[in-house]
């Protein structure tokens, strides 16, 4: 039996109220969600990157990492996971 699933991303106009990101995945009939870790203050990450000129340097982290797991035949992260980590590391990098 062949299994398809969607994956629906699910923005909020405050997400930082969550504390975390969330990828909503659809499979037959039923949902579920995942916390992705180290997600709280990705928005303000991302902003302070933005501001700073370095949202180019997560682009191409984000590529690079995408780009490895898809090789890994890695499933275990979905695109926010792939983001989370690359607003991640270049904030750590460049702005902290």
């Amino acid at each position: 039996m062949k299994y398809e699933a969607r994956t629906i991303k699910r923005y909020y106009s405050e997400p930082s109220v969550f504390g975390f990101g969330v990828d909503f995945v659809f499979m037959y009939d039923q949902w579920t969600w995942c916390q992705v870790p180290y997600s709280k203050d990705v928005r303000d990450k991302a902003i302070a990157i933005k501001e700073n000129s370095f949202w180019g340097e997560v682009r191409a982290t984000y590529l690079d990492k995408k780009n490895m797991y898809l090789l890994r035949g890695d499933t275990n992260h979905p695109s926010f996971v792939v983001y989370v980590e690359s607003v991640n590391e270049i904030y750590r990098q460049y702005i902290k």
